[in-house]
């Protein structure tokens, strides 16, 4: 149960960082951004559209080892609950 509480609050953290990627598009935050990043000595996005497009990857690729987490350590949990009752029984 602890383990679905945790999954639950790390997709609601996820779905405010959903709100504000759309917020800051909408306000025009990724064009600030863009025009902020062409004195940059860094390699970083040019236009407002790769910034858009490098924040949805960031946040797709947060969202897939957030899931490859939770199902990794809900395996464990499981196969060490059913090895345990296992060594309980002996």
């Amino acid at each position: 149960r602890e383990l679905v509480s945790r999954a639950g609050g790390e997709f609601m953290t996820l779905g405010f960082l959903a709100c504000v990627v759309y917020f800051c598009r909408q306000a025009g935050g990724f064009a600030f951004l863009a025009r902020c990043s062409e004195r940059s000595v860094w390699a970083l996005p040019s236009i407002e559209e790769d910034w858009l497009h490098t924040a949805e990857n960031v946040h797709m690729q947060l969202f897939f080892a957030m899931v490859f987490y939770f199902v990794l350590i809900a395996r464990i949990a499981v196969g060490s609950s059913r090895r345990i009752r296992s060594l309980e029984q002996c």
